[in-house]
């Protein structure tokens, strides 16, 4: 193996960086994964950073050591930092799944070589939609669940959940 990785300059490996395997969004998403790698014959490396970005740091340059062929993530921060950049600089193939770093939006909307990819959740229209059905079933005191705030995808949740509010004459109360 390691004289055909020298001779292909590939692995075979790619690398999976979860942010919280507890998460009830996310459980499934390995096991799928699985189904693909064993078609492909792909190794799959798996960490679960449990929300802790110095453990994803960690991992991340544990997965750029061995050489993967490319990194499936879900960031355990919105905010860039280096290792990210190290992997935007590398040109490591990388798909960033629910959340993403602005210098990765703007390289996808310009059109400029990138071997990254973004999976994104419309976290407005969901929460808009949820909220949007209860108030149709005629609940009048709504609340929402977001966790932090500095999460976009929990601060979109918020804002989706608050235009269906408005639109239904309902007072947002934090």
């Amino acid at each position: 193996p390691s004289a055909r990785t020298r001779v292909k300059k590939r692995t075979n490996i790619l690398g999976w960086v979860l942010r919280n395997i507890k998460n009830s969004c996310w459980p499934g998403l390995p096991g799928g994964m699985k189904g693909a790698q064993k078609k492909n014959i792909y190794f799959l490396i798996f960490y679960n950073t449990a929300d802790n970005p110095d453990h994803e740091s960690h991992y991340l340059k544990l997965l750029l050591k061995q050489s993967v062929d490319g990194i499936i993530m879900i960031p355990t921060t919105d905010s860039k930092y280096q290792d990210i950049e190290n992997i935007i600089r590398e040109k490591k193939p990388t798909v960033f799944l629910d959340r993403v770093f602005d210098e990765v939006i703007e390289n996808l909307r310009e059109g400029k070589a990138t071997k990254q990819g973004v999976v994104l959740l419309d976290n407005v229209k969901g929460g808009y939609i949820a909220t949007k059905h209860l108030i149709e079933h005629g609940h009048r005191r709504i609340g929402c669940i977001t966790g932090p705030l500095k999460n976009k995808s929990a601060f979109d949740r918020l804002q989706g959940y608050r235009q269906a509010l408005d639109e239904a004459g309902i007072a947002y109360q934090p």
